[in-house]
């Protein structure tokens, strides 16, 4: 709770465009980097064969993966092959 107070009291004390613009770009290198931090850890549990489960827009579905690359999986759905980032994916 305290955190967040402190985070928008320093948003408040933002005072022009270019200073917003740079803490935005902060912001996005942040997020990448957790995203990498949270796909690396899905990649290193995931194996060919692995049921796992993502949420989409049909909301949870099951599939098992076929196979791994760098930044994305192929995995079997209803018998349909998808291509999904690596964070979308839990090991179920």
């Amino acid at each position: 709770m305290i955190k967040s107070i402190l985070i928008i009291d320093a948003i408040e004390s933002i005072d022009s465009l270019e200073l917003m613009s740079e803490v935005i770009e902060l912001i996005n290198i942040k997020q990448r980097h957790l995203r990498a931090i949270k796909a690396q850890g899905v990649k290193s549990s995931l194996f060919v064969g692995a049921k796992v489960k993502l949420n989409s827009k049909n909301g949870v579905e099951y599939g098992e993966v076929t196979k791994i690359n760098r930044a994305k999986a192929l995995v079997r759905i209803d018998g349909q092959l998808w291509n999904c980032p690596l964070g979308m994916l839990e090991v179920a």
